[in-house]
């Protein structure tokens, strides 16, 4: 209702607009004189151009917040996936070989070389309507090839499948499943940058908006400013497992001078960490419980992990 009413859309309702929205006239409007004594004394001397009463504007939090209405009814969607659904929905590992450059060493006059990549078409194709991927996390190479044509480390991405869709019509519940159970960070925290004349990096780690959830990779930058929060997302904390594999060294700033800084391969997908120094990351690092499994699926310590 209160949309209606701003029609200037500041996020504020005048008074003519209110007037406007409930069909009042000149003859209609509240006048100064009928306001209430204590309203008068509040506002004499306050008026404007025309004689009304200036009154202090608040903006309206429902005006304000223009992502409120459309996160209500996407969390409302989202509880009303059948069970049915969720239980033919597959969550897989799959191998992915599109990526954009991030940032290369190039530039950076160190002894190694190594690339930054992001995954990208990850949106339903043409013939896999009911496919989606998830980005969890960048990746890297020792060189300055894509993950597609370097093999060093495997490059696995997250994949849901709603097989009570069509493969060609779409899936009615993909976007809503991606979205419960999938959410993206509250922010990010950076945790190493480095310039060398114009080449700059940083790298960032992904903050889940509960505990309930992990981030499996981080997001690489060549400016300062945090990443989007939709460029990755968080995986329930349920659907995880501590990495079976210790860090793996892929790259070091050597030779470039500053501070000392290192990429590492971090868990079987090929996520990658950085660090201050060349020593492993601290960090505990997960990975996925399974390379396959239903989306009803009660997780490694039998809860539902969709809060």
């Amino acid at each position: 209702l209160v949309r209606k009413f701003d029609t200037g859309g500041d996020q504020l309702i005048s008074f003519d607009e209110f007037n406007s929205a409930l069909g009042m006239d000149d003859e209609d409007t509240l006048d100064i004189d009928d306001a209430p004594a204590a309203d008068q004394e509040h506002n004499e001397g306050a008026v404007d151009m025309n004689g009304r009463p200036k009154i202090r504007q608040i903006k309206i939090k429902e005006l304000n917040d223009e992502g409120a209405e459309e996160e209500e009814t996407k969390e409302a969607r989202q509880g009303l996936i059948p069970g049915e659904v969720l239980k033919l929905a597959r969550i897989k590992l799959q191998s992915h070989s599109s990526f954009n450059e991030v940032w290369t060493s190039r530039g950076s006059m160190t002894r190694a070389q190594a690339s930054v990549w992001e995954p990208v078409s990850l949106e339903p194709r043409l013939i896999s309507q009911n496919r989606m991927r998830i980005c969890v996390g960048y990746y890297a190479t020792p060189s300055f090839s894509s993950p597609a044509a370097d093999s060093t480390f495997k490059n696995q991405i997250l994949e849901l499948t709603d097989r009570e869709g069509n493969a060609l019509t779409g899936s009615k519940y993909l976007e809503d499943m991606v979205d419960r159970f999938f959410k993206h960070p509250i922010r990010f925290q950076q945790v190493w940058s480095q310039q060398w004349g114009k080449d700059k990096v940083y790298f960032w780690r992904p903050i889940p908006f509960s505990s309930s959830y992990v981030a499996l990779g981080m997001a690489v930058t060549v400016t300062d400013t945090p990443p989007d929060r939709t460029c990755i997302r968080c995986v329930p904390r349920k659907w995880t497992v501590p990495s079976s594999m210790a860090p793996v060294k892929l790259w070091d700033n050597s030779g470039a001078g500053g501070r000392e800084g290192s990429i590492w391969v971090i868990n079987p997908m090929g996520m990658i960490a950085a660090t201050h120094g060349t020593e492993p990351p601290e960090e505990e690092a997960y990975q996925m419980f399974q390379k396959e499994f239903s989306a009803a699926s009660p997780g490694v310590q039998g809860e539902d992990p969709k809060h």
